[in-house]
Formats: structure tokens, sequence, C-alpha cells
């Protein structure tokens, strides 16, 4: 996390990551669904692009549910960064009181904000340990994701001349499949992987 970004912020970036992520496995699905569509419209000859469409569509929904156990712990993580926050702000003020005055229960009250410090911050860890477990899970997926898409456009070929349109289709499912490994390796990145 760069110095100028906070927790907070971090935590921010990372589910605007997860929406991306999220909107582009629609985009598959319903690429998919397009691409079966297209696929009926070709015949027989295109019946392997069909199959492959429909491993897309199934993918994409892979992809999504995986991203919405990522997101469960996002929103964890931005209430524990808000605790951490409030606790952080009584413990300086602890502080700087106890500085003042050389009263036992003030150096008490430090302590607890201390440990609530310490307990938030192995409660974030956590979080960030099974989130980086379910990117790991989403990473393996697309990665079979960009196996099915080329496998789309090497059935797209056997359609010959009438199937360019197959072929600028399964480019489009490559093109969104590298787009989500790029998007899973800067939440990688973001949770520590």
């Amino acid at each position: 996390m760069p110095a100028s970004q906070t927790p907070l912020r971090q935590v921010v970036g990372l589910r605007e990551e997860i929406k991306t992520i999220n909107s582009i496995a629609f985009q598959v699905n319903l690429l998919g669904l397009n691409a079966i569509l297209l696929a009926k419209q070709f015949g027989e000859v295109a019946r392997g692009f069909g199959v492959i469409s429909a491993e897309l569509r199934a993918f994409s929904k892979q992809l999504a549910s995986h991203m919405q156990a990522i997101a469960q712990r996002s929103v964890n993580l931005v209430s524990l960064e808000t605790q951490r926050l409030c606790v952080h702000k009584r413990h300086a003020l602890l502080c700087r009181a106890q500085g003042r005055s050389t009263t036992d229960w003030l150096a008490q009250a430090r302590q607890r904000q201390q440990d609530m410090l310490s307990h938030l911050q192995a409660e974030r860890e956590d979080t960030f340990k099974h989130m980086r477990e379910h990117l790991d899970e989403a990473y393996h997926t697309c990665l079979f994701g960009t196996v099915i898409a080329r496998s789309a456009r090497i059935e797209a070929a056997y359609a010959g001349n009438q199937g360019m349109v197959l072929t600028t289709t399964s480019l489009d499912f490559s093109a969104r499949v590298d787009q989500v490994l790029a998007s899973l390796d800067r939440l990688k990145q973001a949770t520590g992987g």
C-alpha cells in the first residue's frame, strides 16, 4: 500500500476492483448468451462454439460467486477499519492525557485501547488471509476461463469465412478474461498476496 493511501482508502480501492470484476463477469455472461444464439444461427458448423460459449457462461457465474465471497470480506474490512480509526483516536487522546496525569485508570484505559487495536489488526489480517484464499480460487477459475476462451477461438475457426462474427466474439471473451486476470493481480497485491 502506498504511503499516501490510508487503510480505509485501500479497502475502498479493493471494493472498486471487485465491482470491476463483477461487471466483467456479467459482460462475459451476456457475451456467452449472445454467442450461443449466434452458434444456433450458424448451425452444425458452430455447434462446438455453442458448447464452449455455454462453458464461458458457467465460468462467469463461478467467477461472480468467488467475487461475492470476496466482496463480503471487504464489507468486514470497511467495518474493521472504521472501528480501528475510532479506537486509534481514543488511544491517542488517552496517551496525551496520560502525559499530563499519573492516574492508573488512564493507563488502564490506554492499555484497553491498545489491546483493542491489536485485536482489530489480527481480525484484519485474518480477513485478508481469507480474501487471498478466495482470490486464489478466482485466479484458478480465471485461468480455466482463459483455456475456454482459446477453445472458443478454435471453434470459431471451424465456421470458416462465414464465422467472422464468432471469431470477433471469441476475441471479446479473451479480452474480458485478460481484464479479469489483471484485476485479480491488483487485488492480490493489495491484499498482500
